[in-house]
């Protein structure tokens, strides 16, 4: 691999002796690498400054200075390049001595030189090019954080972390705005809420997330809906910080307030129409003549009583119906949120172990369902074992999800490529209309609400989110009516 690239890079030879100098020059060739020469470090100050090299070779003892002259030079100049030292007589003192200025490499010129001089530059040129990609990656890093960053401070629902203790540590605006404040410090300790659970602590301590309606105080009008969950590392039997979701549900709460005041009244109505009808049956009874009529109002006044109630217990049912909604779905986009936040915690993961342990926990509904599901060998790759967790149980609820009535067949495998893993989940479902392949990966992208199928629609995008984070993709294959089959690639 490496020889093959190598002639990407240009590597300057500095060395007095010309035929020494050439026919290390061609050495580098013949490996792959392109080559200049210089003979003298004046030569090589000029060339340097003039041409981009990815590494020097640099003779220490040359005809107008030495090695070291030659990097306090470049140094002076702003031209820090990685370079080689060779030499013919050096010493340990010197070897230190080059190394201190950051030497990558202390060749010898002996009889096994020549052979060795194509060797140190390819580790070499393999540990710049480490280096080039570990700075991209970090680069890349700070700028996501700084993306989260604004996400976080720009959110319209208050978020805010707090310690082990319960003091606040950091909030973003909204949660400021909501509790009519500036600073951080201003928060009050997390466990002082007297609306919080008792258990709350210990619940969270077990990785528990804790949801409950507060009032901001008592002489305030403002409500609020808290979702408290587990944030950072366990240690010692309690975890360092938590996340706490603040939404202001003052405007929901007023409407059930309404509601309420609403229904009170027209039970009040309905009492004060009930006694009049009372008195007037009470009235006409002794007119035989207006009896027919009197029983007519009678039954329009209980019809309208009626209409009334069944108003009443649909506005009751709906407005529960889209409180529980929208709770699952803020948990939904939690757990989306979450994805990519310790993507960088890269370990040794056994995709057996992940299928194995997702199989057990769907024991009961695969039993039940009498689904089979297969496999072939599946590899260890590097992966956060988490996250690849979530993506395979999602992929294979998935498929459970949307199955026809026959028996459902679910088949995993791997296929090993030059420089990734490709993982497919093949089913036999209901498959998906080729117009749809990239909409059900999208947030809310669902296209199959119409046809009974619950959910919030964050499922596959949560999937998509875990694959890039890995620096993957994911596609899908499928035939509507015959089954699909979803691909996600992992780096080797």
């Amino acid at each position: 691999m490496q020889t093959e690239r190598s002639g990407l890079y240009k590597i300057l030879v500095i060395e007095d002796d010309e035929i020494l100098c050439d026919l290390i020059s061609k050495t580098l060739q013949k490996s792959g690498f392109q080559t200049d020469m210089a003979l003298s470090g004046k030569d090589a100050i000029e060339k340097i400054i003039n041409t981009e090299y990815l590494l020097i070779l640099l003779d220490y003892h040359l005809s107008d200075m030495n090695g070291k002259q030659v990097i306090e030079e470049l140094t002076v100049k702003n031209l820090e390049i990685p370079f080689v030292i060779m030499t013919g007589h050096g010493d340990e003192r010197v070897a230190v001595e080059m190394m201190k200025l950051r030497a990558r490499d202390y060749l010898i010129k002996d009889i096994n030189f020549i052979d060795l001089v194509p060797i140190s530059v390819s580790q070499v040129v393999a540990q710049i090019e480490t280096e080039k990609k570990l700075a991209k990656t970090e680069e890349f890093l700070r700028e996501s954080e700084e993306r989260f960053r604004s996400i976080y401070q720009e959110s319209p629902i208050g978020i805010a972390v707090y310690d082990q203790f319960g003091k606040a540590i950091d909030a973003n605006k909204a949660c400021l705005n909501i509790y009519n404040i500036h600073e951080v410090s201003e928060l009050a300790n997390l466990f002082d809420d007297p609306d919080i659970p008792n258990n709350a602590k210990d619940r969270l301590n077990k990785g528990n997330i804790i949801t409950y309606e507060t009032k901001l105080d008592i002489k305030s009008s403002i409500y609020a809906n808290i979702l408290i969950s587990p944030l950072g590392l366990y240690s010692k039997g309690y975890l360092d910080s938590y996340l706490v979701h603040i939404q202001d549900i003052t405007e929901q709460k007023n409407a059930e307030h309404q509601l309420q005041k609403m229904k009170d009244e027209l039970e009040l109505k309905v009492k004060e129409r009930t006694a009049q009808l009372a008195k007037a049956n009470e009235e006409l009874l002794h007119e035989i003549s207006e009896r027919k009529e009197i029983e007519k109002r009678l039954e329009d006044y209980n019809s309208e009583l009626q209409l009334f109630t069944e108003v009443s217990s649909e506005l009751v049912a709906n407005t529960v119906y889209n409180a529980n909604k929208m709770q699952s779905l803020l948990n939904s986009l939690l757990d989306y949120s979450r994805i990519g936040m310790n993507s960088n915690y890269l370990q040794a993961t056994d995709c057996e172990a992940i299928l194995k342990n997702t199989l057990d926990g769907l024991s009961p509904l695969i039993t039940k369902s009498n689904i089979q599901i297969t496999s072939d060998p599946l590899p260890i790759i590097q992966a956060d074992t988490i996250q690849m967790t979530i993506l395979f149980r999602s992929l294979i609820e998935n498929a459970i999800k949307f199955r026809r009535e026959e028996p459902l067949k679910v088949h995993i495998s791997s296929e090993k490529k030059e420089n990734e893993w490709i993982f497919s989940i093949k089913d036999n479902g209901i498959g998906i209309e080729p117009e749809y392949k990239d909409i059900i990966f999208t947030i809310f992208g669902r296209i199959n609400s119409i046809n009974g199928y619950s959910g919030t629609g964050i499922g596959l995008a949560i999937c998509k989110k875990i694959v890039e984070c890995h620096s993957g993709h994911i596609w899908v294959e499928s035939i509507p009516n015959e089954g699909s089959t979803f691909y996600f690639s992992i780096p080797r």
